[in-house]
């Protein structure tokens, strides 16, 4: 009995040690299929935390990027239509005052000439005036100079013509009592001339 009850008892030791024992494993084996399952799921959301934060990250940048770029641009665009629009408005100012130059210097050329030609006109009309009014002093103080302009007033239209000295010189016949005195007084000194030629 005593040998039996042994063998019971190390049956049931050995039993109770191997329930034991699987017990034990059973556990070490869970916890350390916990451990890995949580592991392997600290991997995961750490990747996936690190994948998405790098997404996020490239989003952020590229989208900063096109920002950028684009005010880029829209900045470079202004600053060329403003200068296009400076430059387009300095050749327009600069081909309108080359024009109201251009329009100013050939009026003031054009008024100039008229000036210039008015003043030598006015000389020149003086001049001959003096002129004509020299030469007719000269052939009224000379007798001889007056019958020879009478004598070929005559001669050359066939016909004695009353005539003023500067209507000898100038071709035009008398107008006026001014005229007709200078007429009378040449016929005078014209007779007093012939009366002396007729003396000597």
């Amino acid at each position: 009995m005593a040998l039996v009850m042994a063998l019971v008892m190390a049956l049931v030791m050995a039993l109770v040690m191997a329930l034991v024992k699987a017990l034990v494993m059973a556990l070490v084996m869970a916890l350390v299929k916990a451990l890995v399952m949580a592991l392997v799921m600290a991997l995961v959301m750490a990747l996936v935390k690190a994948l998405v934060k790098a997404l996020v990250m490239a989003l952020v940048m590229a989208l900063v990027k096109a920002l950028v770029k684009a005010l880029v641009m829209a900045l470079v665009k202004a600053l060329v239509m403003a200068l296009v629009k400076a430059l387009v408005k300095a050749l327009v100012m600069a081909l309108v005052m080359a024009l109201v130059m251009a329009l100013v210097k050939a009026l003031v050329k054009a008024l100039v000439m008229a000036l210039v030609m008015a003043l030598v006109k006015a000389l020149v009309k003086a001049l001959v005036k003096a002129l004509v009014m020299a030469l007719d002093k000269v052939i009224g103080d000379s007798p001889q100079l007056l019958q020879f302009f009478l004598l070929h007033d005559g001669m050359a239209r066939g016909k004695p013509r009353k005539t003023t000295r500067l209507g000898m010189l100038m071709g035009c016949p008398p107008q006026g009592e001014k005229q007709e005195k200078e007429i009378d007084r040449a016929s005078r000194k014209d007779g007093q001339w012939k009366q002396r030629q007729q003396v000597e």
